[in-house]
């Protein structure tokens, strides 16, 4: 199964304002993500990773 990379957090933004997005509460090994919460810095929303997958559907 394919995980979120950690590198990736260089390039994801919020899809809403395109803040920051700052990596909370997460269940990771040392390269991969799999499960957690996306926090924009700027307007505050929040995404979660599921099962390695990020869900940054604006909400």
């Amino acid at each position: 199964m394919m995980m979120m990379r950690r590198d990736l957090m260089n390039i994801l933004s919020c899809p809403h304002c395109q803040g920051e997005l700052e990596l909370k509460m997460a269940t990771d090994n040392d390269e991969e993500i799999v499960d957690g919460t996306l926090l924009c810095v700027s307007c505050g929303r929040s995404y979660q990773i599921e099962d390695g997958i990020p869900n940054l559907l604006p909400h």
